[in-house]
């Protein structure tokens, strides 16, 4: 019963979205001179990958077979998203950190500025690459280029694939948790990429390198933010609405019945059902 009663909330809780936001019913979309390290030889990238609510990411098409990182559906019937589909440890950890974010002091998903600062933006950590390789040049310039091209071309398709499993993750807490109603469903993935060095001569350079990724909740210029335009810079404004939408619950939960069964909770919550809808829809 208990579980019947989590249900009827979140379903409650998305019709009194609907009711504070929209006339309609709100659609939900599925989707490193000489030999040794030396000071200077530190070097960083970024990169980003946009995801619209219901895509993929472009790179991933071509690169997600090359990667080995595949989402797909899980057989059977489960009630909550993220478990209709299979996904990378890291993605599962990354869903599990969003509702994190609008469940604990910590919401970095209500005030983005209490998530981590990476370059000037708002961030979640998704994961991180780690890899060496070696490369061979004739000037330190020469290397760094080659260095860049050798660990675009091999985290590539890896951090595209990884990219649409975050989305994936993503989508499936925004279908999961309809209360959550500031959310655009769009989702930025950026990289920031720290390169090593070592000149070993015979014009050799090993290196290695660490790419972090995240999800950007807003980045520098305010351009991309994860909340919808009307929430932007103002979270004490979805606080209020999630006070009303609240109320409203309880509001409709107080029509039934005290010591009402199973039978006549379900009658209940149909009639008040079909009622909001017909007036939602006229």
């Amino acid at each position: 019963m208990k579980n019947v009663m989590n249900t009827v909330r979140r379903t409650l809780a998305a019709i009194a979205v609907a009711a504070l936001l929209c006339p309609g019913l709100p659609s939900q979309e599925m989707r490193a001179c000489k030999a040794g390290y030396k000071t200077g030889s530190m070097m960083t990238e970024e990169e980003q990958i946009f995801i619209p609510a219901g895509k993929k990411a472009a790179a991933a098409e071509i690169g997600l077979s090359e990667a080995g990182i595949t989402p797909s559906l899980r057989e059977g019937n489960y009630i909550k998203w993220i478990n209709r589909v299979v996904l990378p440890d890291y993605a599962v950890a990354f869903y599990e950190t969003l509702e994190e974010g609008i469940s604990s002091e910590n919401n970095f998903l209500i005030d983005v500025e209490k998530g981590e600062i990476v370059n000037g933006q708002y961030v979640v950590p998704l994961a991180t690459l780690v890899g060496t390789g070696e490369v061979s040049s004739d000037s330190e310039e020469g290397a760094r280029s080659a260095i860049s091209e050798a660990v675009k071309k091999e985290t590539g398709p890896r951090r595209a694939a990884m990219a649409d499993c975050a989305a994936t993750a993503y989508q499936s807490f925004d279908r999961d948790h309809p209360e959550v109603f500031w959310l655009t469903g769009n989702s930025l993935y950026g990289a920031t990429t720290s390169f090593q060095y070592l000149y070993e001569g015979e014009r050799k350079y090993t290196y290695s390198y660490t790419q972090k990724m995240y999800l950007v909740l807003r980045d520098p210029d305010g351009n991309k933010d994860v909340r919808r335009d009307e929430y932007v810079n103002n979270p004490e404004k979805i606080l209020a609405d999630i006070e009303d939408r609240d109320k409203m619950i309880e509001s409709i939960l107080s029509g039934i019945p005290e010591g009402a069964s199973r039978y006549e909770k379900v009658k209940y919550f149909n009639g008040w059902l079909t009622g909001i809808t017909d007036i939602i829809q006229k």
